[in-house]
């Protein structure tokens, strides 16, 4: 079974990657699912965008929302 996990982010710079590191170890406790992680930034005007793109082993998929 594949169970997705929906991070949604707006000015996020300071926690996206602590979020992200936390949401990683958890998955790797539980084998019982293949897991993905998709983040959705919705317009981000801090450096959320550049954190995340700098750091894309730690999820699957970004979309990127053109407006807020």
């Amino acid at each position: 079974m594949k169970v997705t996990i929906l991070i949604p982010t707006y000015n996020e710079e300071k926690t996206i990657l602590k979020i992200l590191n936390r949401v990683n170890n958890e998955i790797k406790k539980i084998e019982k699912f293949n897991f993905e992680i998709i983040v959705i930034d919705d317009f981000s005007n801090d450096k959320t965008l550049e954190f995340l793109e700098k750091n894309m082993g730690l999820y699957n998929r970004l979309i990127k929302n053109e407006k807020n």
